[in-house]
């Protein structure tokens, strides 16, 4: 059982690996693409970026 589990483990663990993030170059190319598109959900998560500014008890997400 434990042999099992661990081996479950890892393979979970390789195949969730391959999540790879796009480099400089690719971004600006799916950016520009988009654009001239006008796909706006693709340049959407392209631009995903989130902050959150916090004073005192107030908590602004942008």
């Amino acid at each position: 059982m434990k042999n099992s589990f661990l081996l479950l483990l890892l393979l979970c663990f390789l195949t969730g690996y391959n999540n790879q993030k796009l480099n400089h170059l690719e971004t600006v190319t799916k950016y520009y693409n988009a654009r001239d598109a006008a796909n706006f959900n693709t340049i959407k998560t392209v631009l995903s970026d989130s902050i959150t500014i916090i004073s005192g008890d107030y908590i602004m997400p942008y």
